[in-house]
């Protein structure tokens, strides 16, 4: 099966790119930051996605049966997010090929009110980045594309940079950037959010779904889980509200559709700790005793 990542050079779309790498024929595309291929074989193409003349060429050269859409700058969010989605399924159209899109979504297409959002929940998206993300989910669902809905996304090998980036504030500053506590979501760990992906594009007649880790934590909670597990000082952690900027509080998701349909079983925090495929480099047993 012919495979194309758009966005591989992010966290998510190089794990995924390593995970299907032994098994599909697989190509990748970057535009800001370079990716560096696994192997030999891999195809790996620059690509803007705001530019349509240049997905034109892209998606005509490699008829991918899978496309998934990962591409994303906070410097251009609507370009990276909307028009490059645009320019993806105008080029598949012109193309006249099958290609099953599979569009990145997340839980901030939600106004944060409620919590526990489900698929058939009205999104209210209350910033830009909610809003390009929503503009961009209903080209998905209306050229017959699916909308993956996901939540904080963290891993250990490698480090995602949000851990990366609390655990080298634990060990250089007196106190952490803070963290808020009381924007809760629901995080997950990405070889489950990947192994989901390659399920999804497999099912009849899915539209959206919700994947996301089981439980539900503020971002202070879970920052200190983060520091808990490396046997770091969890009270260097600073907090604040997110009243001092227009974020959605609560918008943990409902995953009982993807616990129904997917094979993949998204794990609890200490789930995935307690599974032995992770190395964290860290003596855990040592690290409790010594708490």
């Amino acid at each position: 099966m012919k495979v194309l990542i758009i966005g591989v050079s992010g966290y998510i779309g190089s794990n995924l790119y390593r995970i299907l790498s032994n098994h599909h024929n697989i190509s990748g595309t970057y535009c800001t930051r370079h990716f560096i291929p696994l192997s030999s074989n891999d195809t790996v193409i620059h690509l803007d996605v705001r530019d349509g003349n240049e997905v034109n060429r892209v998606i005509l050269s490699l008829s991918p049966e899978i496309i998934y859409y990962f591409s994303f700058s906070q410097e251009d969010i609507f370009g990276t997010t909307v028009l490059g989605i645009k320019n993806v399924i105008a080029a598949v159209e012109k193309a006249s090929i099958q290609s099953k899109i599979v569009f990145l979504s997340t839980d901030n297409i939600f106004d944060g009110r409620k919590g526990m959002y489900t698929e058939t929940d009205m999104p209210s998206p209350i910033n830009d980045y909610g809003q390009a993300k929503y503009k961009a989910e209903k080209l998905v669902l209306n050229a017959g594309g699916m909308v993956v809905r996901t939540s904080l996304v963290y891993g250990f090998s490698p480090l995602d940079c949000r851990t990366e980036k609390l655990i080298w504030e634990l060990n250089h500053l007196e106190k952490t950037s803070p963290y808020f506590i009381d924007e809760f979501r629901c995080p997950i760990i990405v070889d489950d959010l990947c192994n989901a992906l390659i399920e999804i594009p497999h099912i009849q007649g899915l539209q959206i779904i919700h994947v996301a880790g089981p439980e539900r934590y503020s971002r202070y909670e879970f920052a200190r889980m983060i520091a808990r597990t490396f046997c770091m000082n969890e009270e260097k952690i600073a907090f604040s509200s997110s009243n001092i900027i227009n974020r959605p509080k609560d918008v943990s998701l409902d995953i009982s559709l993807a616990k129904k349909l997917l094979k993949t079983k998204l794990k609890t925090f200490e789930q995935t700790l307690s599974s032995r495929r992770f190395d964290f480099h860290v003596d855990r047993e040592k690290c409790s005793s010594s708490v």
